[in-house]
């Protein structure tokens, strides 16, 4: 339930251009997690999230790399980055916003 409320205190402001990258310490549901082990599921509310605001960029830890060996997971426009332990990610030209 705390996923769903920050979530919403972050996806229902007004519109803005942004943001390009959110951080967060969970990834979403279903986007590179361990499904069968609840506790490195990821959160619905957060999947919600990225469909409102299309991020470029997700970082996110939580899961180590033997729970889950996925370091980068494409979504749509996003791409989620598992930066648990030490990650080098360039970022390159921003692309155009909706």
């Amino acid at each position: 339930m705390v996923a769903w409320r920050q979530a919403a205190r972050v996806g229902l402001l007004p519109r803005r251009d942004g943001p390009v990258i959110i951080i967060s310490h969970v990834r979403p549901l279903g986007l590179g997690d361990s499904p069968e082990d609840a506790f490195h599921r990821g959160f619905a509310g957060y999947q919600w999230l990225c469909r409102r605001l299309h991020p470029m960029l997700w970082l996110h830890g939580h899961t180590s790399l033997a729970a889950n060996a996925r370091v980068r997971v494409q979504w749509g426009e996003t791409t989620f980055v598992n930066v648990t332990g030490a990650v080098l990610v360039e970022i390159g030209e921003a692309r155009r916003r909706r």
